[in-house]
Formats: C-alpha cells, structure tokens, sequence
C-alpha cells in the first residue's frame, strides 16, 4: 500500500462506528416523535405522566411513568387487564412513528412499568421452565403469550443452557422448552 492510500480494511471500524452513530440517532428520533404522540395521548385523556426516552439494544424504547413517583392507578387505565390497552397504545405509536419516518419501528412502549414488572415474571417463568424440562426430560409447554412474553422467555431458556422453540398460531402461539 502506498502513502496516501487506505484499505477497505481500515475504513471498515470507522464505517461501522458512522453505521452505529446513525442508528442510535435514527432511534433516538424515534423516541422523540413517540414521546409528543404521547403527550397528546396524556392531554386528550387527562392524564398525569413523565415521559422517559432510551434506546436498547437495537430500538427505542419509551416509557409513561407517574409524575414525581406518585400515585399510577390513572396510567393502568393505559395499561388494561393483561396489558391489553398498553399494546394496542404501542401498535399505534408505532404507526405514528411510521407515518413520520416512512420507516417500520420495534419501539418498545412501557407504562407504570408494566413492562418491567412482566419481563422479572416470564424470565422467572421461563427458568423454572427450563429446569422442569431438564429434570423431566420432556418438552414443556406454556401458555400463549404476545411476542414480546415469547421473546423474553425465549432469552431466559437461553440463559439456562436450553432450547425453546414457538408453535400455534396468533393469539395462541406458545413456548416449548425442549430438553438438552
């Protein structure tokens, strides 16, 4: 190679450090037109709430959490039973974020921290599953569970040296934990 002269070789860290920039900036927009949809959601429902912008991983992630620490009972109302409300409220946040960027989004929407408390549950769940299909030697079947339960699930398996795999259709998909 002569003086002056770069390989593709040593361009590639600086490409993918530029690649990685602009993602966290494309989720980071996500985040901010997610987060005044939202609080016009609040305002139209009358509703008390902090808005809280992150990215994780490889997508935005926005939560409603009670102003000051207080009382949440007003944000369950957000959530609904099972938190039924909470992802029809993030399917359409995601289509608000769609209609702005022209791109699809895997935004993650957390209210009262419903998410949170759900993800301690099914991790617990799916190690406790794990541990019965190893001691069993037989596959465990859960119950079904939205995407996001089985993905949780799905890690927590992992995590315990196991494999799971979903069957069933939309809304009765289900994890299988397949013993070693």
């Amino acid at each position: 190679m002569t003086e002056g002269t770069t390989s593709a070789a040593a361009d590639a860290p600086a490409t993918a450090s530029a690649a990685k920039t602009d993602l966290i900036a494309q989720l980071e927009q996500e985040g901010e037109i997610a987060a005044d949809y939202l609080e016009g959601l609040l305002d139209i429902a009358d509703l008390d709430g902090d808005i809280d912008m992150d990215v994780e991983g490889d997508r935005a992630s926005v939560s409603i959490v009670s102003e000051g620490g207080g009382p949440q009972r007003g944000l369950q109302r957000l959530v609904g039973q099972d938190g039924e409300v909470l992802e029809a409220l993030q399917e359409l946040t995601r289509l608000a974020v769609h209609r702005e960027t022209g791109e699809r989004s895997r935004l993650m929407l957390d209210i009262a921290g419903f998410r949170a408390r759900r993800r301690a549950e099914l991790t617990e769940l799916g190690s406790n599953a794990a541990r019965e299909a190893k001691e069993s030697g037989e596959p465990v079947k859960l119950s079904p569970m939205t995407p996001f339960e089985r993905k949780v699930v799905h890690d927590a398996v992992a995590a315990a040296g196991l494999r799971s795999e979903s069957e069933g259709e939309e809304p009765q998909r289900r994890v299988v934990v397949l013993p070693a």
